[in-house]
């Protein structure tokens, strides 16, 4: 069975009998995904994939007037979000608008450009997706799920235009804030995050990906974040030292040290932060002023 088969677990026990649907259920061959849902297979090892199965039994249960949308219609696109809640699954619908547990129904009118079907399921397009994700949450929220948009391929124009059918709708504001500041260039949650807190911060905002050679204008390296040529940043995200990518980790810690080294050795200055140091706004803060200090730059 594939990942995407969930059922109503009634029309399930219609065909197999209810005693047969329970032996199954002990047995591991199916599990419960949702309250009147079941998944034909084993439950997935991994937070998102067990997920987009409870979107999908909820979806299987609700009735054709819903549209997946949100944090759910993220789930589905596959587009990377910051401290997603994964306990709820989102609906937009017409006709009524709830929350509790673990459901959340959005009331509003979807225009017929802004929905789309996936695998069978009824959602918001990717750009009406993340537009409401920008819209409803923190700046930092916002900054990482347009980026995260943009970097999959959506728009800056289909954006706008999702921007300008929503003109009377809750944090529309935020969401016209945040695109100026969107850009597809960065590479990942903690790039865009990083990002966010620059701006939060005052701090000037650097040029990304950016190419680093030496005198004779031989590469050395790319960086993640870079100040008039004089400042390297470089968001340590930890993953690159778990040995993950054909190297191990000390091979991987090895090499990057060599890097850096080469990096420095050209001039520039080079200052590195971690998730950890995202969260102390003021230290952040502080390791990025003193490196421009120190170029000439602040």
């Amino acid at each position: 069975m594939t990942e995407h088969h969930v059922v109503r677990r009634s029309a399930l026990a219609t065909v197999l009998g209810e005693h047969e649907v329970r032996l199954r259920q002990e047995s591991g061959a199916l599990h419960s995904v949702w309250r009147g849902a079941v998944h034909l297979g084993p439950s997935p090892d991994g937070e998102l994939e067990r997920y987009r199965l409870k979107i999908r039994g909820a979806a299987a249960v609700g009735g054709t007037g819903r549209v997946i949308s949100h944090e759910s219609a993220a789930a589905i696109h596959g587009i990377p979000l910051l401290r997603p809640d994964m306990n709820k699954v989102h609906f937009t619908s017409s006709k009524t608008g709830r929350t509790g547990g673990n459901i959340h129904v959005h009331r509003d009118n979807l225009l017929a450009a802004h929905v789309t079907v996936v695998d069978d399921l009824r959602l918001t397009t990717p750009a009406r997706t993340v537009a409401d994700i920008a819209r409803l949450g923190t700046f930092e929220q916002a900054v990482c799920a347009l980026d995260s948009g943009l970097r999959s391929g959506i728009t800056h124009a289909e954006i706008e235009s999702v921007v300008a059918a929503s003109t009377k709708m809750k944090g529309v504001g935020r969401l016209r804030q945040t695109l100026a500041v969107a850009d597809a260039r960065s590479e990942s949650i903690g790039e865009s995050l990083s990002r966010a807190a620059m701006i939060a911060a005052g701090i000037p905002l650097p040029d990304l990906q950016v190419t680093i050679v030496d005198s004779d204008g031989r590469f050395i390296a790319r960086g993640d974040f870079g100040w008039d040529d004089k400042v390297i940043g470089e968001f340590d995200g930890k993953i690159k030292y778990s040995g993950q990518f054909g190297t191990s980790a000390p091979q991987t810690v090895f090499d990057e040290k060599r890097r850096e080294d080469a990096i420095r050795r050209t001039g520039r200055i080079v200052v590195r932060w971690t998730w950890q140091d995202l969260l102390d706004t003021a230290h952040f803060r502080s390791l990025i002023v003193d490196a421009l200090r120190e170029a000439g730059l602040a």
